[in-house]
């Protein structure tokens, strides 16, 4: 081989690396964007818990019950039927809270939309509701 095709063989291979670099700059970039999603997930998903595992404190607090128990009387159900409300107001995911209690995924909508049926027709309902919501914004 002569001199002029070393030259070109040198020109294309420092191309090809500065190709390949550029890759795997895009690439590392990728994968730390990846990584940060993961994290802020992560994160989002622990203030979840902690906001949920709040809520049900304050719900079993101020109706002296377990809202995780299984039993379907009226307290339980307006209780839990409040807890799915406060939550979804609070812009948590209804298959979230229903999870931590041990309910189907399509609890929470059911419960809040009985909730808000009964308060055209019971008062008490209403109240009972809206000073729960007073206790927990104190």
């Amino acid at each position: 081989m002569d001199k002029a095709t070393y030259k070109r063989r040198i020109w294309t291979y420092r191309q090809r690396r500065k190709v390949f670099r550029n890759h795997v700059k895009n690439l590392s970039k990728k994968i730390r964007q990846w990584e940060a999603c993961l994290r802020n997930r992560e994160i989002e998903e622990k203030k979840r818990k902690i906001i949920i595992g709040k809520l049900i404190k304050r719900v079993n607090e101020y109706f002296d019950i377990d809202i995780k128990e299984k039993k379907q009387n009226k307290k339980y159900v307006l209780a839990r039927n409040i807890y799915f409300k406060i939550g979804l107001e609070r812009k948590l995911k209804g298959t979230h809270l229903a999870k931590e209690i041990g309910k189907s995924s399509k609890a929470a909508a059911k419960g809040r939309l009985k909730l808000l049926i009964s308060f055209k027709h019971d008062n008490k309902i209403k109240q009972t509701y809206h000073s729960f919501k007073k206790y927990f914004e104190n």
